[in-house]
């Protein structure tokens, strides 16, 4: 967490590992606080509540654990007065759950309804499972007998397919609802399970510990993950709380650092971010946590979030994790002229890798760099095959909506709202997957993106590197053109063009410095170009679009063979602290002076060599591309190479003095 002596301003600034702080409770929050707080989560309660009571399967369609949640929060809010509402619920769950004897017996489809075709996600097993099981743990004693009979057979094949599933450790957010379910489930249903669940605990803490936490940083899952775990923790065997209170010490301490309270958001690259405009997903789980209301990013709590239900039992609730001296030192960095703390602290660097599952992904691990600043939050992530809503270079600026991100696409629609049809019948929004190796130090990054090798198509018409740009910023040029944030239109540019921008005291750019295409694809070679998006009809983003062909071949799900389509692209993202006047002037002027040194693809031995400043970075980069995803074959900031430990290190970085002389990163 936050070094406990940052007030000691003669010591001479280190890397610093962060120091578990125990899950215990914390001071009393401010009341005002604790009356948002509590009025966002009785709200979401009574808004599933709401949706149970009114909810018709013949009109509408809906997924699964929505329904269970409801009919939880039923029977808590109301005890046995919501009992009939809530066994209306249930019945449409356990409904359409398989109970065959078959290897699928337990499942649930995702969906229920009559559009719904009963979508499969195997997911939907753990999702589903978990309410019902705490609905077991909390009402069981109380539920009518005659339901009870029905009721337990169901939950025990649901739970029994939970431990059949199996799913690997670094599923992230799944092992952590199996994991919890499996625990509550033996403590509280059949002493069978225990073992799993206890296995499963420790299994997560010494992955956690050793291999880093897969899924990064990312607010889509991070309140699931804490959610499953408080289940654990509240309702799980005492033999398993020691275990469960480090892993969510692990979570906490890896947000708490990401955290950048001017948004209330994880900042940072998102290992799975399903809103690729704000970026945020369910951030206000965390903005809530360290007692920042910030009305316009407050976009309410899902009502089938598991938060909301935990609080009704949470002594130590999740609104006190938080410190007094983290609070105090977050808050620095939102005043003080525009973040420059007390203590003369300008920022943190946020460094830590996290393994993958190669049977998923052909690499193993991922590297994260993330620098968070009072008026900004730059980072990257280093992946040669990314996930499909990961999103690898993202920049939060204070007092913007919506974030600064690099996104691949093939639809020419990059926002995420446009959703395209997954192998599992669902909808979602998707990424082009691209490899993504980066440089970063503090508010300087340089990225490589490969596309080359995972061009699939299922009725793409482009292949194209988008970066999404904030249209709430106070100034943005592109190239020499600046413009009318009130009124954009589209601006050609090029290989080699520049976008500058400033939101008050902060300001970057963004500079393309090379891009290849779909040469036997395309008769007009790369192209660039700056796009409001139909005069602005999206009103959050727009962005620079780098096209690397916009003629793609037409058969569905085939994919474009790598000698056909040398799709790559490198870019270079500086931010810093200026001046309201002039200040963009002095951003571009560093980019102009941005230099290749070397710039070589070797094309029989597929790999690319790197070596560029910018800002007074050094970046190198050797990548090897000739498997699919490819290989990370060096990577140094200012010839260093990277080390990054499996936990998350923190750098602290500011302006110290210790025997006259100036002591900083």
């Amino acid at each position: 967490m936050f070094p406990r002596d940052l007030k000691l301003q003669q010591r001479p600034l280190t890397p610093v590992t962060p120091v578990p702080v125990s899950y215990r409770p914390r001071p009393p929050i401010p009341e005002d606080i604790a009356k948002a707080y509590y009025a966002d989560l009785n709200a979401s309660v009574n808004a599933g509540i709401r949706f149970g009571l009114t909810y018709d399967p013949t009109k509408t369609a809906i997924d699964v654990r929505r329904l269970a949640w409801s009919a939880v929060n039923m029977v808590v809010e109301r005890g046995d007065a919501g009992w009939t509402d809530a066994q209306r619920l249930l019945d449409l769950v356990l409904g359409v759950q398989d109970m065959s004897y078959g290897p699928r017996r337990g499942y649930f489809p995702w969906t229920i309804g009559p559009a719904s075709n009963y979508a499969k996600d195997d997911n939907s097993v753990e999702f589903t499972t978990l309410p019902l099981m705490l609905l077991w743990a909390t009402y069981g004693q109380q539920m009518p007998a005659k339901y009870a009979e029905k009721f337990k057979p169901a939950l025990m094949a649901a739970v029994q397919a939970v431990v059949n599933r199996n799913v690997t450790v670094s599923y992230t957010n799944i092992y952590l609802l199996s994991t919890a379910s499996l625990l509550i489930a033996g403590h509280r249903l059949d002493p069978k399970f225990l073992s799993s669940g206890l296995k499963r605990i420790n299994n997560f803490v010494n992955f956690a510990q050793n291999f880093g936490i897969s899924e990064y940083t990312s607010p889509e899952y991070m309140a699931v993950d804490l959610g499953a775990l408080y289940g654990a923790y509240h309702f799980g065997p005492p033999d398993a709380t020691s275990s469960v209170i480090q892993a969510l010490d692990l979570l906490w301490d890896h947000s708490a650092l990401n955290f950048f309270p001017s948004r209330g958001s994880i900042s940072g690259p998102h290992a799975r971010d399903y809103e690729f405009q704000l970026g945020v997903a369910r951030d206000v789980f965390f903005h809530r946590q360290a007692f920042f209301q910030t009305a316009q990013f407050n976009y309410g709590v899902g009502n089938d979030q598991s938060f909301a239900f935990y609080i009704k039992f949470n002594d130590d609730h999740p609104a006190t994790r938080f410190d007094p001296l983290e609070i105090t030192v977050s808050r620095a960095f939102e005043t003080k002229d525009h973040g420059v703390s007390a203590w003369g602290i300008e920022g943190r660097a946020v460094m830590s890798r996290a393994w993958l599952d190669q049977s998923v992904y052909s690499i193993g691990y991922r590297y994260t760099y993330n620098y968070v600043s009072g008026g900004y939050a730059l980072g990257t992530s280093s992946t040669p095959e990314s996930a499909a809503q990961e999103l690898n270079v993202r920049l939060e600026l204070t007092g913007c909506r919506s974030v600064l991100s690099v996104i691949v696409e093939r639809y020419d629609r990059p926002y995420g709202d446009i959703l395209i049809p997954g192998a599992d019948d669902k909808l979602k929004p998707t990424t082009q997957r691209p490899g993504v190796v980066t440089v970063q130090d503090r508010g300087t990054a340089v990225g490589l993106w490969n596309m080359s090798a995972s061009a699939e198509q299922d009725g793409a018409k482009v292949l194209a590197t988008d970066v999404l740009i904030p249209l709430d910023l106070d100034e943005l040029w592109i190239d020499n053109v600046a413009i009318n944030l009130d009124a954009p239109v589209s601006v050609a540019s090029k290989i080699g063009g520049t976008v500058r921008f400033r939101k008050g005291l902060v300001c970057g750019a963004v500079k393309v410095l090379h891009a290849t295409g779909c040469d036997s694809l395309s008769t007009t070679g790369v192209q660039v170009a700056y796009k409001p998006d139909e005069g602005g009809a999206n009103p959050l983003s727009s962005r620079l679009v780098i096209y690397h062909t916009q003629t793609l071949p037409k058969s569905k799900n085939a994919y474009i063979p790598s000698p056909a389509c040398d799709a790559r692209a490198m870019l270079a993202i500086s931010v810093k602290r200026c001046n309201a006047v002039g200040g963009i002037s002095g951003i571009g002027k560093i980019m102009d002076a941005a230099k290749i040194n070397r710039n070589v693809f070797t094309s029989a031995a597929k790999q690319w060599e790197v070596d560029i400043t910018v800002n007074g970075m050094r970046a190198e980069i050797g990548w090897g591309l000739a498997l699919k995803g490819g290989r990370i074959l060096w990577r140094r900031a200012n010839g260093r190479n990277y080390t990054e430990k499996v936990a998350d290190q923190a750098v602290w970085v500011g302006k110290y003095y210790e025997n006259g002389s100036l002591v900083g990163y």
